[in-house]
């Protein structure tokens, strides 16, 4: 039997058994960790407020057969603006699914913590929540160990311009190898680089134009599809909040 104390952020929390819940965590050197929370459905439970998707916090372990038990948990960040948000929430919910589902189990993963906690931060001091959207989507590509070229067209090597295409496997190609892909114009482009290569503290500044938004709509969902081996559930309600007026859904 293994006792551990780790910090921990919540992907995901549903009912098990009668009175219990189980609880999906992502911590900074184990991995992902899957646990029972026990009778922490119950009223009086002291457990409830830590098991929130999308808050960290500090959990106690027991090892079991197969899942792990929750002796204790000790709230840190809740997040409480990015909570009351509808299209940030929205974003955390879909991110945390990528993370969920391209995880083993133990595997060590702590540039994805990393990546999780700092988009969390981010999205709770109400940075864009489409280009931290993006930037997710990228970044998670990229430490599942498909890295897209956004820079030189992934065919003849040459400089990827506005008017290029995107190649959902492996990144961008030139005006003259895209074919029949919808080319990307330059605010999208922009987007794109800015997404993987800026400094995880500078994401989502400045909002993506609106132009640029409706092509980057579509062009890295294949992506994530093609290595996950699904489409994520959470995307499609993200979706609705991405249609018109979306940015101003965020405030109920």
């Amino acid at each position: 039997m293994e006792r551990l104390t780790t910090d921990a952020l919540v992907l995901r929390c549903r009912d098990h058994g009668e009175a219990d819940r189980l609880v999906h965590l992502i911590t900074p050197r184990h991995g992902r960790i899957r646990a029972v929370a026990r009778s922490a459905r119950r009223p009086q439970s002291r457990l409830t407020g830590s098991l929130m998707p999308a808050t960290r916090s500090v959990f106690t372990l027991v090892s079991g057969r197969e899942l792990y038990t929750v002796t204790g948990a000790r709230g840190q960040e809740r997040f409480d603006r990015l909570h009351a948000s509808l299209l940030p929430m929205a974003v955390a919910t879909y991110l945390m699914e990528i993370a969920d589902q391209s995880l083993g189990e133990r595997d060590p993963a702590p540039e994805v913590y990393g990546l999780l906690l700092g988009l969390l931060t981010l999205l709770d001091a109400q940075r864009d929540p489409e280009a931290l959207l993006r930037a997710g989507e990228v970044r998670m590509l990229a430490l599942m160990g498909f890295a897209l070229d956004l820079h030189r067209c992934v065919r003849c090597r040459g400089e990827a311009q506005a008017g290029a295409g995107f190649a959902p496997a492996r990144g961008v190609l030139c005006a003259r190898c895209r074919g029949a892909l919808a080319p990307l114009g330059a605010d999208a482009l922009a987007a794109l680089r800015s997404a993987a290569d800026l400094p995880l503290p500078e994401l989502g500044r400045e909002p993506i134009p609106a132009q640029a938004r409706r092509e980057l709509g579509t062009v890295l969902g294949p992506a994530l599809d093609q290595r996950l081996g699904r489409t994520p559930r959470s995307r499609a309600y993200l979706q609705q909040l991405l249609g018109p007026g979306a940015q101003d859904a965020g405030e109920p």
